[in-house]
């Protein structure tokens, strides 16, 4: 049990058999009653034997329940000053400026696709073709280079929630 030393308002522990009984104080020496000390709650008003300190600006004792509320209730604020921080730090778009957000776009055209698939084409059929113009010497090689010219190009660019508008990232 925590005693309270009516001389000098020191705090201090206590084993249970001195309970109502004359000790000396642990700081001032002086002689106080072991009589246990309970502090109020700051928040709900209820004794408590343990309190818990809820502030460390202003030593406000606070019950386990109303500490675990007032825990919750901080946590969640420093969430929300997190996400405010997060979006705050995102880049502004130059036309309506409204928040930008990363994004991988892909490039690459329906032409390039045809541009490829028939390269490919030949390609086969110079390959299976026969063997007169040396078929498969340009056939394979022919073919290996109809996929560079199918695949796109992926950009990292900031792409506008409002209007649309893409600028390319650096990472």
């Amino acid at each position: 049990m925590n005693v309270k030393c009516s001389q000098c308002s020191n705090v201090f522990p206590v084993p249970e058999i001195y309970k109502d009984k004359q000790i000396k104080c642990v700081a001032c020496k002086e002689p106080c009653a072991a009589v246990p000390y309970t502090e109020v709650c700051h928040y709900c008003g209820n004794s408590i034997a343990k309190p818990e300190k809820a502030c460390k600006l202003d030593s406000k004792f606070a019950c386990h329940d109303c500490f675990r509320k007032i825990s919750s209730q901080r946590e969640q604020a420093r969430a929300k000053q997190n996400k405010a921080k997060i979006i705050n730090a995102s880049p502004k778009c130059h036309l309506c400026h409204e928040v930008m957000e990363p994004k991988t776009v892909t490039s690459g055209s329906a032409a390039g696709w045809v541009l490829g698939i028939l390269t490919l084409v030949i390609g086969l059929s110079l390959t299976f073709g026969g063997a007169f113009c040396g078929g498969f010497l340009f056939g394979v090689p022919l073919c290996i280079f109809s996929f560079f010219i199918m695949g796109g190009k992926d950009s990292k660019v900031l792409c506008c929630r409002g209007c649309g508008a893409t600028v390319n990232r650096t990472d």
